[in-house]
Parts: structure tokens; C-alpha cells; sequence
């Protein structure tokens, strides 16, 4: 740039040089022509040549001008350039910067798109796993109809069968006693056996106004477990659904899932027993149908053979059974008391009017202990399932920090 500007004000002088040379011809030029002429014209020549040279200084002054301001101009364009050639690196800079940018913003998109794409596949998942965790829920609530429905089939059929041997009891014992007493009964005999119809009418009223009462505390205890569990139906209901739109847990669903396994595994083993114990209730029937001539009793014997009883086999019975076979059959059984079975058998141990059978007692109260502790053995196993149900739901309403207090349902019936 400096040579550049050095040429530019060498070519700036070439004029001036050229003026200097015509001054100095034309004043060669007037100092030839001043013999000749005369003095007025070598006058005015002076004052025009003196005027010539002053216009050539002012000139010779612009020009200086001129020149330094050419190399101002110079400088300020080299600075100029200097700044656009940082400007240009500056902007290449920006370029590289920008690029960058779009390529770290072009790979986020893509990874917020790939991120979107496994939650849209994790939530379809969910989804799947819901959808099957209900059918599996309904079709155990179906399975659990169906073994309800089998068992109530079941119990009306031991009931058939209980009523079936009552008959034949009956039937058998008013034939022993038509064939023991015969015809003609003595007064006597008859007022013996009024009082005891009397007595047992009696005791039959007692028990009558037992089974009303336990009935009605029955209802009562199943109204108050009736608004419990719909109590703990709300406050489930408040607590899994609270607002309404928000999603199933799975791990509830799971737990529910599980609980209702093992309730249906509680009513198949249910179902096992009573199965048993219509089997036994057939075993029975069949024993009693083959054996015409021996008459059995629930508890009381009048053949003496306890053998024979024995091989007919014993009915798993409970409490309310026994109760039943020994107090409440009006028809075939006369109700015989502590006291009065005590004065028989130490009146005659012989006679064929009472002969007490008691290893029969023994295993029908023996069974019916097992019965009791099975159903003690499965309540323990639903109050276990219950608990840990709620102990679950408890840890999981902690977890989700609400202020409400669930209330328990024993305090309401308190």
C-alpha cells in the first residue's frame, strides 16, 4: 500500500514539473522579446508573469493539499481494509458458530423425538398390561361366580341328603317302635311319652328362640360389615380414583389380582371339603340304605352294635349338625337329658330302651372340632389377605402424601 500511494504522488508531481518548465521557456521567451519591445509591454509581461507565479504557487499549494489528503484517503482504506478483513474472519467465525448450533440442535430434536417415541411404546405397553390384568381380573370374578354357584349347589345337596336320612330314621323308628310296643299301649306308657313330647316341645322352643336370636345378631353383624366394606369401598374409590382421570396403577391392579387368586384358592379348598363331606353324607345314605334291620342315630344307638355303626361310617358334622341330629328331630329321636341318660344306664345296662353309642359321639364331636378349626384355619388366611391389602394401601396413601385420614371401620360400629 505505501509504494502504491508513493507511484500515486510521484505521478501527483509529474505537472508540476511540467508548469515549472513552461515558466522558465516563457520567461526565456520574455527576456528575448523585452530588446525588442518596448518597455510597457516588458512591464506587463512582469505583472503578468508575477501573477502566473502566484497561480502556480496557490496550484502548487492545492496540490500539496491534495496530496496529504490522498495519503489520508490511503491510510484510512488500509485501516478500512484491515477492519474488513477482521469483519471477514469474524463472520467466518459466526458461520462455524451457527453451523455448530444447528447440528447440537438438530441431534437434540432428534433425541427429544426418540424420547417421545419410547414414552408413546412404554405408555402403549402399560396400556397392554392393563387391558390384560382386567381380563384376568374378570375372568377370576367369573371363576369365583362359578365355585359360588357349585357350592351353594353343593350345600343344598348335602341338605337334601340330611333331610333324606332324617326320613329314613324316622321311618325306621316309628317301624322298632311299632314292633316293640305293638298295638295295645298302656296308659301309662302313653302319659310316659307325653311328657316327654312335653319336655322336648319345650326344649325345642328354647332352641327355636336361640336360632332367632343369633339369627338376629347375624343380620345385625352383616349389616355393620355391609357398611364397612362400603365405607372401605369409598375411601379405595377416593383414594385410587381421586380425580377421575388419572390412570390405573398397575401395582394395585397386580395386588388385586393376587388377592382375588387367593380368595379363589380359599373357595376351591372350601370346595374340596364339601365335597368331602357329601361324599361321607353319600357313604352314609348307601350304608344306611344296605342296613334294613340295624337302626343308627345321631348319638343314641338301640341295637347295642357299635361295630356296625362304626362300618357305616361317621359324618363330618358341625356345631349346629350335631345340635340338630341329638336335640331337634321330633319324630324319630326322643330328647333324653343328662340326668335321665345317667339314671338309665345305671338303672339297667342291658336294656335295648337306651344304649348310648359313645365312640360315635366322640367322632362326630371330633370331626366337627376339625370342621371348626379349618373354617378358624381359612378366616385366619382371609384376615391375613385383608390386612395386607390395607397395610398396602396405607403405605401407598402415605407415599402420596394427602392430609385425609382414613377412618378405621371398627370405630363405626364402636
Amino acid at each position: 500500500m505505501a509504494i502504491d500511494n508513493f507511484s500515486n504522488v510521484r505521478g501527483m508531481d509529474a505537472p508540476c514539473q511540467y508548469l515549472r518548465r513552461s515558466s522558465v521557456s516563457q520567461s526565456v521567451v520574455i527576456g528575448f522579446s523585452v530588446s525588442r519591445r518596448p518597455m510597457e509591454s516588458t512591464l506587463r509581461l512582469l505583472e503578468e508573469n508575477e501573477k502566473l507565479s502566484n497561480e502556480y504557487k496557490l496550484a502548487q499549494l492545492k496540490l500539496d493539499r491534495k496530496a496529504e489528503a490522498l495519503l489520508i484517503i490511503s491510510q484510512e482504506l488500509a485501516s478500512c481494509q484491515d477492519e474488513r478483513d477482521n469483519l471477514q474472519r469474524k463472520c467466518a467465525e459466526l458461520v462455524l458458530k451457527c453451523r455448530e448450533q444447528r447440528r447440537l440442535l438438530k441431534a437434540q430434536k432428534i433425541r427429544e423425538q426418540q424420547a417421545e417415541q419410547t414414552s408413546r411404546k412404554d405408555q402403549a405397553d402399560i396400556l397392554q398390561t392393563l387391558n390384560r390384568v382386567n381380563e384376568e381380573n374378570r375372568a377370576l370374578s367369573a371363576e369365583i361366580e362359578h365355585l359360588n354357584a357349585e357350592l351353594a349347589e353343593a350345600q343344598g345337596d348335602a341338605k337334601c341328603l340330611r333331610q333324606k336320612l332324617a326320613s329314613l330314621e324316622t321311618a325306621k323308628n316309628e317301624k322298632e317302635k311299632y314292633n316293640q310296643s305293638g298295638c295295645a299301649c298302656s296308659e301309662a306308657e302313653m302319659l310316659k311319652n307325653l311328657e316327654i313330647l312335653a319336655t322336648k316341645n319345650s326344649q325345642l322352643t328354647k332352641d327355636l328362640k336361640m336360632v332367632l336370636c343369633e339369627k338376629e345378631e347375624l343380620t345385625i353383624e352383616r349389616d355393620g360389615y355391609q357398611s364397612k366394606f362400603n365405607k372401605v369401598n369409598q375411601e379405595l374409590y377416593a383414594l385410587l380414583n381421586g380425580s377421575g382421570n388419572n390412570i390405573p396403577d398397575v401395582e394395585d391392579l397386580l395386588s388385586e389380582n393376587r388377592f382375588l387368586k387367593q380368595q379363589v384358592e380359599s373357595l376351591k379348598e372350601e370346595n374340596l371339603t364339601s365335597q368331602t363331606i357329601l361324599s361321607k353324607y353319600k357313604a352314609i345314605h348307601k350304608a344306611i340304605e344296605k342296613r334294613k334291620g340295624v337302626v343308627m342315630k345321631f348319638g343314641l344307638s338301640t341295637g347295642g352294635d357299635s361295630s356296625s355303626n362304626d362300618k357305616a361310617g361317621v359324618a363330618l358334622l358341625t356345631t349346629p349338625t350335631v345340635k340338630q341330629a341329638t336335640v331337634a328331630n321330633s319324630n324319630d329321636v326322643p330328647l333324653y337329658t343328662i340326668k335321665q341318660i345317667v339314671q338309665a344306664i345305671e338303672k339297667d345296662r342291658n336294656t335295648n330302651c337306651l344304649n348310648l353309642d359313645y365312640r360315635q359321639i366322640s367322632h362326630m364331636l371330633l370331626d366337627a372340632i376339625n370342621d371348626k378349626t379349618v373354617a378358624v384355619m381359612h378366616l385366619r388366611k382371609a384376615n391375613k389377605i385383608l390386612a395386607e391389602r390395607l397395610h398396602h394401601v396405607e403405605s401407598k396413601y402415605s407415599k402420596n402424601g394427602n392430609n385425609k385420614i382414613i377412618e378405621s371401620p371398627d370405630k363405626d360400629c364402636q
